[in-house]
């Protein structure tokens, strides 16, 4: 039998303490405090009929952003939208509806969505900001800012402010754009926009280099185009881009955490390590944490750097809701050859990510590793209908488990998007439970009319949609026995005992050890049970037939 969680969890913090001379100080518990509002803001409307300014939408909707977070809210960066838009399969800069609007802004846990236009009568510029309170569908009244197009960051940033007050922030003054060491030129933001918005590479390095000829210490577009060198794989550009940004920049973090990036990619672990380790010596994060587990991970641990478990385990205590940390630190538990740990730490990555397949294939090296065979095999299965890359593999050796799946974070903000993404697994999940459970229900009808093959067939699609439902392991560990398969009782019962320990699996799983002939096994199996129900009828019968073997 597998080893209950609790026992697990103090084997992995014992692990930990003897690491933590190495590594730096352990987490202080986070302190609960008020967040501020989040607020997402989409693509202001423009006229299409104007094509020298349909870059402004998208340009309004970023300035607004930005100037909202310099107000104080937790307005979502635009690659945060572009993501959550991405998962839905909506255009990142198209004008959406405002039920699709609200649905994304309930997925990303925005209390309030931003709505706006811009308009150009010849030299003048109108911005128009229409806040939408989530919760109630309702917008605020519309707030408009009128000026020369050479004025549009102040505009912006008087906007931001009412739109701040409007929601219960105090009003900022103008920010004009935030997060530079000095506002750019106007042409420089127009090639800066222009290089988001476009689906070409080429011409988005051409205009991004456009925007820094014009503003050379512009460091938005300096990250910009180390993320559009680090997709087109250049990593020493992108390195070169992600240096650029001063260290005096309200930026600077972000971008030597790009930097480090580019060091992994470049296979410059040391450096990458040494970078990292600066910015979790200022402060920890959980892609932080988790990067330098990668590079511990794919280096190999020394005693003085620390091993990889004790990052991810330290980055999933900094953000309980990312699966990928989870899946990480159970993946290097696996490297270790720990399959107890792994196994522990694989499923709680699937339960906040049931459809990762890698994560399934994982666990079933790991559970064929601690012998849950049939488990095993319903984890492999699952990872090949999930994935097509697992769709060809034979079983493989459990102290081998396929290398190159750990998962880099690619930004310091992909903490606040794991609301979205796990909502919506969430919303997934239940219909997979509904849909379990209909399969379960008529398994049960079945076999009260003794049609046991047929019962099982429709267990087995109860459990690919629900693989760790004890009801659903624990009638088809009956359906076993009572067809004399006993050896797959015994694997069954022994499943669901793992899932949930109940007095009916201790029963189920000691008639099917008598059967396999090991009644002193059939007799703990009884007195566990008895030890939760001193009045279970059922676990005093097979006790009483236990020592009756034994005899």
């Amino acid at each position: 039998m597998l080893p209950s969680r609790a026992i697990v969890h103090a084997a992995v913090l014992l692990a930990l303490a003897t690491v933590s001379g190495a590594v730096p100080p352990a987490v202080a518990d986070a302190q609960t405090a008020s967040s501020p509002s989040r607020v997402l803001v989409v693509p202001f409307d423009t006229d299409t009929r104007q094509p020298r300014t349909y870059w402004l939408g998208e340009g309004a909707s970023l300035l607004v952003s930005e100037g909202l977070a310099a107000a104080g809210l937790a307005a979502l960066t635009r690659e945060q939208r572009v993501r959550a838009f991405d998962d839905l399969h909506l255009p990142a800069s198209a004008s959406l509806t405002r039920a699709t609007v609200i649905r994304v802004a309930q997925l990303v846990g925005a209390s309030h969505a931003v709505f706006g236009s811009v308009a150009i009568d010849g030299t003048a510029v109108t911005i128009t900001a229409r806040p939408l309170v989530v919760s109630e569908g309702r917008f605020l009244p519309d707030m408009t800012e009128q000026g020369p197009l050479t004025e549009l960051f102040p505009l912006a940033g008087r906007l931001s402010g009412r739109v701040a007050a409007a929601i219960g922030k105090l009003p900022s003054e103008s920010v004009g754009v935030s997060g530079t060491t000095s506002a750019p030129s106007l042409d420089a933001f127009e090639a800066y926009v222009k290089a988001l918005i476009t689906d070409s590479p080429e011409l988005g390095r051409r205009l991004l280099r456009q925007a820094l000829d014009k503003h050379p210490g512009y460091d938005h577009a300096l990250l910009a185009m180390w993320a559009l060198d680090e997709q087109l794989g250049d990593h020493d550009a992108a390195l070169k881009a992600a240096r650029a940004v001063g260290e005096k920049s309200p930026l600077a973090r972000q971008a030597r955490f790009a930097s480090a990036l580019s060091q992994i990619e470049l296979g410059a672990y040391d450096e990458a390590y040494a970078t990292l380790w600066a910015l979790a010596d200022e402060r920890f994060d959980a892609p932080v944490l988790n990067n330098l587990g990668v590079i511990q991970l794919r280096r190999g641990a020394t005693p003085t750097t620390g091993v990889p478990t004790y990052y991810f385990t330290k980055a999933t205590e900094l953000d309980p809701d990312d699966p990928d940390l989870f899946f990480n630190l159970g993946y290097a538990y696996a490297i270790e050859r720990k399959p107890d740990a792994a196994v522990y730490w694989l499923r709680e990555a699937v339960r906040r990510n049931p459809a990762d397949g890698d994560a399934h294939l994982v666990l079933a090296e790991s559970l064929q590793a601690y012998g849950a065979a049939p488990e095993a095999a319903r984890e492999r299965e699952l990872a090949r209908k999930l994935s097509a890359r697992w769709e060809e593999t034979e079983r493989r050796s459990a102290a081998d488990p396929p290398r190159g799946l750990e998962r880099l974070k690619a930004s310091l903000d992909a903490i606040h998007t794991v609301r979205f993404e796990r909502q919506a697994q969430e919303t997934a999940h239940k219909e997979q439970q509904e849909l379990a459970r209909f399969h379960l229900e008529r398994a049960r009808r079945l076999a009260d009319e003794e049609k046991d093959g047929d019962a099982l067939g429709e267990l087995r699609r109860s459990l690919f949609l629900e693989p760790y439902n004890p009801e659903a392991l624990l009638l088809t560990a009956r359906l076993h026995l009572r067809m004399g398969q006993v050896g797959d009782a015994v694997s069954s019962a022994r499943i669901a005992l793992w899932t949930a320990e109940s007095v009916q699996a201790h029963v189920v799983l000691g008639q099917a050890l008598l059967e396999a002939k090991d009644p002193a096994g059939a007799q703990a199996e009884a007195e566990r049970a008895l030890a939760l129900d001193a009045s279970s009828a059922d676990a005093r019968e097979l006790l009483t037939r236990a020592r009756a073997a034994l005899r």
